[in-house]
Parts: C-alpha cells; sequence; structure tokens
C-alpha cells in the first residue's frame, strides 16, 4: 500500500513540475511611439528619446498614433506620416535611416545582440514569473551561471621561494682553448681549478 501512496505521490510531483510553461519572448526590433521605428539595440534612453515630444499629459506630440498632433478646443493638428525612422548603437540618438540604416539592419542588430552560447537551464534563471505562474525569458536576457570566480590573497614571497626551487640557478660555464686540452709537453702543465658551487 504505501508503494501505491509513493507512486501516486512521485506522479503529482512530476505532473506539477510539467505544467510549469517557460516562455521565450521572440526577438524585437520594431516598436511604436506615435508612428513605428525600429531598433536593435539595448539602450532604453534610444526608446526616451524615440518618444519624444510628448507633452500635456498625452495631449500633443507622438500620441495616438500620430507622428505629431497638437491642438486646442478650437483647432485639431496631426502630421500622420513621417519618414523611416530606425536607430542603431553606432549613433544612438540620430535617426540612422537619413545614412541608409533599415529595418533588415535594425533586425540583424537585434539578433546579433542574443547570447550566442547558454544552457537553457542559465537562460531560464534570468527570466522572471508571471501572474500566471509562467516564466518568462526575454529575448535579451543574460544567462545566469552558477559558476563564480574566487579570488584569494597569497604569500607572495612563499610563491617565490617556491618558484626558485623548481628552476635551477644558472652555473659559471669554463671554457678551455682548443690548443691547451693537446697532450701538454714537459715544460707546461694545465691546472683546471673547479667554480666553487653555491648552496642555496
Amino acid at each position: 500500500m504505501s508503494r501505491l501512496f509513493a507512486a501516486i505521490a512521485a506522479l503529482m510531483i512530476l505532473s506539477s513540475a510539467a505544467a510549469a510553461q517557460v516562455i521565450h519572448q521572440p526577438v524585437q526590433y520594431q516598436f511604436r511611439a506615435g508612428t513605428p521605428y525600429y531598433y536593435g539595440g539595448s539602450d532604453p534612453r534610444v526608446h526616451e528619446r524615440a518618444r519624444l515630444p510628448v507633452g500635456g499629459a498625452g495631449q500633443w506630440g507622438r500620441v495616438n498614433g500620430y507622428a505629431f498632433v497638437s491642438g486646442d478646443l478650437n483647432s485639431h493638428r496631426a502630421v500622420r506620416d513621417e519618414p523611416l525612422r530606425a536607430f542603431t548603437d553606432g549613433m544612438p540618438f540620430w535617426n540612422a535611416a537619413i545614412f541608409g540604416f533599415g529595418p533588415d539592419d535594425a533586425r540583424n542588430e537585434a539578433y546579433a545582440n542574443m547570447p550566442r552560447y547558454y544552457r537553457v537551464e542559465n537562460l531560464v534563471a534570468a527570466g522572471h514569473v508571471a501572474r500566471d505562474g509562467a516564466i518568462v525569458v526575454p529575448p535579451h536576457a543574460q544567462p545566469v551561471s552558477e559558476r563564480h570566480i574566487i579570488i584569494r590573497r597569497t604569500d607572495r614571497e612563499r610563491d617565490d621561494v617556491e618558484m626558485r626551487r623548481r628552476i635551477p640557478e644558472p652555473r659559471p660555464t669554463l671554457i678551455i682553448p682548443r690548443r691547451l686540452l693537446e697532450e701538454p709537453g714537459e715544460a707546461e702543465k694545465i691546472v683546471i681549478i673547479p667554480s666553487p658551487r653555491r648552496e642555496g
């Protein structure tokens, strides 16, 4: 009987773990502030710049899908269309579309900013839990790794002494001319005095 309860408990635990949902958000490079604009980087100041000008509690500027709108009780002025707006991290506060940067370039930049090598469990750890219990992983999430770099203080003098023990000390070399290595005559005597060894 206890085996049956253990099997049921294990089945319930596995089914609850399988019910958890992980949602990976797609890469986004098209945004809307009044009219659409394209950006593939990760600087939040670019989005603030793209929304400007806005003022008057949402009564004028880039509001309600217009490029620019203003007015009062008697008049309403609106600009619906404007030239393409595309931003890049290379020149973040300028409309790079003027220089030929387009939506495809913004998409390429967005995909280039994605992490390339990661373990899925480390990427899921970078997500946040939504109200319904699903884990939502944003597109530019950086993987959270369990590995850490450990920095320790070491004794420098002790390390230097151990390094000296491993590397042999250079010893002087005695050079004898070749003519002195031939058989000496009776009048010549060669005396070779070995150099003293240093004890470490």
